[in-house]
C-alpha cells in the first residue's frame, strides 16, 4: 500500500484540492486513491466480517426472498414395482413464505486540520493515521451490527439491520417474540426458529459443540462456523488442548487472521459476542449453516469529501449501504444458557 499512500500524499500536498490538481490529479483520482486505501485496510480489523461473503445488491434498496415452511406431501413420490408401472401419486406443492430486508446506511466522519498549510511528511502521516482510524471505526461498527443487530443494550444500533442475535433465535424453545425479516416469531412459525442446544447454565463442555453439529445435521444443515466471544474462544482452546483434540489445522483467512477449528469448523471470535446471551451476558454461542449468511451491499464502503467549517481543515465520511441476509433460519444453531467463561 506504500505506493498508493505516496501518490495520495502528492495529490493532497497541492495548493488546492477543490477541483483536483490538473493535469496530474483530479478530484476523482483523489477519491479513487482514498477508496483504494479503504479496500486495502478494511480486512485487517475483523475476523467475522471477513468470513461473511459480500454480495452486491444493485438497483434496489430492498430484497425479498422465499424460505420454505413445509415440504410437499408424501403422495408426490413413490416406487413402482415395474417399468412404467402405475402408482397413486398425485402432484403436490409445499409452502413458502416471503422474507424481506432493506439496506441500512452506516457512516463514519473524519477530518484533519491544517490540511493545506502543512505539506510535510508529518502532516501526511496525520492524514494516513486519521483515514486508517476511520476505517477501523467503520469496520468495528459493521461487526457490532453483524453480531448484536438492533439490540442497543448489547452494543447494537436500534436503527441498523438485524444481526445474529435476532436471526439465530427461537420462540418455541427460548421465547423470543421479536420481528425479523418482516415476520414476527410466534407459536407455530417454526420455520423462523434456529435449533437450540440447552446449556442448562452448566460450564462449557466440548460436547456442546458436538451437540450443535448433530442438531444441525438433523435438519439437513452443514456446519459453517462457530461464532464466540474472545473469552469463550480461550476457554474452547484450553479444553481442546487439554484433551489433545487439535486434530485439524488452523485456518488462515483474509487480513492475516488465523482461526482455530474444531472438527474442521472454524471458530470465529468477536469482541461483541460477550453480550449476546440472556440479559446481555456471555452465555450464547452460534453455529451457522454453511453458505447461509451474506452481507448484501447496495453501496460498498467509500469516502466522500465534504466542505468543513474551518478553512484550514479538510475531511469527509465513509459510508456503506448494506444488510445481513440469512437464507434458511432453521439450519442455524444456538448453544444457549452456557455459564459465563471461566477464563
Amino acid at each position: 500500500m506504500e505506493q498508493e499512500l505516496k501518490a495520495l500524499r502528492s495529490a493532497l500536498n497541492a495548493t488546492s484540492n477543490v477541483g483536483g490538481i490538473e493535469p496530474v490529479y483530479g478530484a476523482v483520482e483523489i477519491e479513487a486513491k482514498i477508496n483504494k486505501m479503504i479496500a486495502d485496510e478494511s480486512p485487517k480489523f475483523s475476523e467475522l466480517r471477513n468470513m461473511i461473503p459480500r454480495v452486491a445488491l444493485p438497483g434496489t434498496s430492498t430484497e425479498v426472498w422465499n424460505i420454505r415452511t413445509t415440504d410437499n406431501s408424501s403422495t408426490s413420490w413413490g416406487y413402482s414395482t415395474s417399468e412404467g408401472g402405475s402408482n397413486t401419486n398425485t402432484p403436490a406443492q409445499g409452502a413458502t413464505v416471503q422474507l424481506y430486508a432493506a439496506t441500512k446506511s452506516v457512516r463514519t466522519d473524519w477530518a484533519v486540520e491544517n490540511y493545506l498549510k502543512v505539506a510535510s511528511a508529518s502532516y501526511y502521516n496525520a492524514v494516513q493515521d486519521e483515514m486508517q482510524n476511520a476505517v477501523a471505526i467503520h469496520v468495528d461498527q459493521e461487526e457490532k451490527q453483524i453480531v448484536s443487530g438492533t439490540d442497543a443494550g448489547a452494543y447494537g444500533d436500534a436503527d441498523g439491520f438485524a444481526g445474529l442475535k435476532q436471526i439465530i433465535n427461537s420462540f418455541v424453545t427460548i421465547g423470543d417474540t421479536s420481528t425479523v425479516f418482516g415476520v414476527t416469531r410466534a407459536s407455530g412459525k417454526t420455520y423462523m426458529d434456529a435449533q437450540v442446544v440447552d446449556g442448562a447454565a452448566a460450564a462449557f463442555k466440548v460436547s456442546m459443540l458436538d451437540s450443535a453439529m448433530t442438531a444441525q445435521k438433523e435438519v439437513n444443515g452443514r456446519p459453517g462456523m462457530f461464532v464466540v466471544s474472545y473469552k469463550r474462544e480461550d476457554e474452547i482452546n484450553g479444553k481442546l488442548q487439554a484433551q489433545q483434540r487439535f486434530v485439524a489445522p488452523s485456518l488462515e483467512i483474509e487480513g492475516g487472521f488465523r482461526l482455530s477449528t474444531y472438527r474442521g469448523v472454524p471458530i470465529v471470535p468477536s469482541r461483541y459476542m460477550d453480550k449476546n446471551g440472556a440479559a446481555d451476558t456471555d452465555t450464547a454461542l452460534y453455529l451457522t449453516h454453511k453458505g447461509n449468511f451474506e452481507m448484501k451491499v447496495g453501496k460498498e464502503t467509500s469516502n466522500t469529501m465534504v466542505a468543513q467549517t474551518r478553512a484550514d481543515e479538510t475531511g469527509g465520511y465513509l459510508s456503506t449501504y448494506e444488510f445481513l441476509k440469512c437464507k434458511e433460519l432453521t439450519k442455524n444453531v444456538i448453544i444457549d444458557d452456557v455459564a459465563v467463561p471461566a477464563v
